[in-house]
């Protein structure tokens, strides 16, 4: 039989393997097999997840800033994310935090579905580093904006009995100027401590993770006085709004694990502490919430039928700064996922039901709800030709800055305005030899719920009543796309089409036509370069030129505040179509990584005044950036 199938499972589903310290075997259907993470040539994880096909990414440029990822229309905002089964957003505003995750540590990050019951999300997961002998991981990167960021990462695996019992410690450490007033990521500091013991009939896990990160809160880069909006780009003497506001985030997650190898039974209780800060002048601004979780999952018929039970409860701080008194929260999500064989292939599913009860303050909010959730991902990933199918089902639930309000800058919706959206793709993959064609379709479908929009400086979550999808076609083209040596080249580009409720009439008519241009209509990326190996294959290089490119849209407008993404006002001025140019080079030399960028090398010059992904925040231009990734055993 020609092909075989391959499911990318959704994230109720995640394996609870222990990874081991190799690069991640894992094959993407439009994809090479990937490196681990931070031996690509991203900055961070929000910049690795822009090159998920039709993802749209809210991208700022700056070190620590909070960049949105966007797949197929989907609020960045409102994305699940999870960290080895932990939940890993910013418990106030729901914002996922892809500043705080551990990107240089990861073994994987990737695309999944029904993510804490949302259709959309991101699972990651660290890497085990078990090894016989004692490793260090060491990555170092900077630019000539002035980052400075360093991790490192030491774990020694000792036999233990029958088992092995390792002790892992890592720190992170970062720091950049950024090239205005009030953009400096002033202090990032990450430790991890991991024990863990693999046992053939019990295994256990003990880690704790401290994040701490401050960044500049400004509000915009504003023009020149008596000069046009494009003097925005003139860094030399550029004025910002409120340069001095900083915004903090400060968390703390501890989590034990048990594990049963021969039932396969894994069992995760965790807690996470998270505070976040804005501050400008003397005035401060704070919110705290505790969070306790669980992460159950027992397969049930071998591996091809598995339960899972995961959730948590949110507590909120008396004497905080929410606009209303906030009560605990709860989301738990129960479901059978299975795993089948089909010929040579696999396919996967997720069915069960998500228990949310958001509270029951003095305001409108409804108490316990069942909401059900599913999803369904199939790939065919040999032969020329590969189908894949994408069908995900899930709620949209308000953060509780959404309910509560978050200083004077969240103004909430008073109400709970949950509401559903599902996410489906077909596409097919046609890959004879060296030519690569791929053509897919999407649609983001949501019902009801509530939007974010910006006036003036104030955040507002206003009510949506009714349907309003996103259709999305994608079409790839790679010439020798996958050769390991040789010239290469590839494109990509999307086509986006919102369509709003039609019988919509005042506000939610309003937010239809904000909606359609928070996304451009047309985006892609491409790249042109040469691979070799060379030195008895100790060398492996690529140097290409890679391109994004965009069309004129409104986007989403930040809320410094809160560090959310918001739609703009009516009024607001559009980003302009543009587009992105990098010059990157990459050496992998034997298990160590080298990698050298010149990024945006047409802004500021003739050809490219400037440009922005998101309004009145600049594009870093002309950026060098260089990075290594270094392991070391004994």
């Amino acid at each position: 039989m020609l092909g075989s199938f391959l499911l990318v499972g959704s994230a109720a589903s995640q394996s609870t393997r222990v990874p081991d310290f190799t690069d991640s075997s894992s094959v993407h259907l439009d994809e090479p097999a990937p490196t681990r993470p931070p031996r690509l040539p991203y900055l961070d994880a929000a910049a690795f997840l822009g090159e998920v096909r039709g993802a749209w990414i809210y991208d700022f440029g700056t070190p620590g800033w909070p960049d949105g990822w966007s797949p197929f229309g989907v609020d960045p905002g409102r994305v699940g994310v999870l960290l080895d089964g932990i939940p890993f957003d910013d418990p106030v505003t729901g914002r996922p935090a892809y500043e705080l995750l551990p990107y240089d540590k990861l073994i994987s990050l990737e695309r999944q579905g029904i993510v804490r019951g949302r259709p959309e999300g991101v699972s990651g997961g660290l890497s085990g580093y078990l090894s016989a002998r004692p490793v260090t991981e060491m990555v170092y990167r900077s630019t000539s904006t002035g980052l400075q960021q360093v991790s490192v990462v030491h774990a020694q695996t000792r036999a233990s009995g029958t088992g092995q019992i390792q002790y892992l410690f890592g720190y992170a450490g970062a720091g950049a100027r950024g090239e205005y007033d009030g953009s400096k990521l002033s202090r990032k500091r990450q430790a991890l401590l991991r024990v863990q013991r693999v046992g053939r009939r019990f295994s256990w896990e003990i880690g704790e993770m401290f994040n701490r990160h401050r960044v500049g809160a400004q509000g915009g880069v504003q023009p020149f006085a008596d000069f046009e909006y494009t003097s925005i780009y003139q860094r030399l003497g550029a004025a910002v709004k409120d340069a001095d506001a900083r915004r903090q985030l400060a968390r703390n997650d501890l989590w034990v694990t048990a594990r049963l190898p021969a039932l396969g039974t894994s069992l995760k209780a965790f807690w996470t502490n998270s505070t976040l800060t804005y501050r400008i002048d003397s005035d401060t601004t704070a919110a705290r919430v505790s969070r306790l979780g669980v992460d159950f999952t027992q397969p049930l018929i071998g591996e091809r039928i598995e339960l899972s039970l995961r959730g948590h409860r949110d507590s909120y701080r008396t004497g905080d700064d929410w606009r209303f008194a906030p009560s605990p929260r709860t989301e738990l999500v129960g479901a059978l996922n299975g795993h089948h064989s089909l010929g040579s292939g696999r396919i996967s599913w997720s069915a069960g039901g998500m228990l949310v009860d958001l509270g029951n303050p003095d305001i409108q909010i409804g108490g316990a709800q069942i909401e059900p959730v599913f999803s369904a991902d199939l790939e065919w990933m040999a032969g020329p030709v590969r189908p894949f199918a994408h069908s995900r089902n899930g709620v949209r639930l308000q953060s509780a800055s959404d309910l509560y309000g978050f200083g004077e800058t969240v103004a909430p919706v008073q109400e709970s305005m949950q509401g559903r959206q599902a996410v489906d793709e077909l596409g097919i993959s046609f890959r004879p030899g060296w030519l690569h064609i791929l053509a897919s379709v999407a649609a983001s479908r949501t019902t009801d719920g509530a939007e974010r929009v910006m006036n003036a400086d104030t955040l507002q979550v206003t009510p949506y009543s009714g349907l309003r999808t996103r259709t999305s076609a994608t079409g790839r083209l790679g010439i020798r796309e996958f050769s390991r040596r040789g010239l290469y080249i590839w494109t990509e580009a999307t086509f986006s089409q919102y369509a709003g409720d039609k019988d919509a009439v005042g506000e939610t008519a309003g937010l239809d036509l904000l909606l359609e241009e928070s996304v451009p209509s047309l985006f892609g990326r491409a790249a042109i370069g040469i691979r070799g190996r060379m030195f008895k294959d100790d060398l492996d290089g690529d140097l290409s030129i890679r391109a994004r490119a965009w069309t004129e849209h409104r986007g989403l407008r930040l809320n410094p505040q809160s560090g959310l993404l918001a739609l703009p006002e009516v009024d607001s001025r559009p980003i302009d179509q543009s587009m992105v140019l990098d010059l990157v080079g990459i050496a992998h030399i034997r298990g160590a990584t080298l990698t050298v960028s010149l990024e945006n090398f047409l802004s500021g010059t003739v050809i490219t005044r400037g440009n922005q992904l998101v309004p009145d925040y600049p594009y870093p231009e002309r950026r060098l950036r260089f990075s290594v990734f270094w392991p070391i055993f004994d």
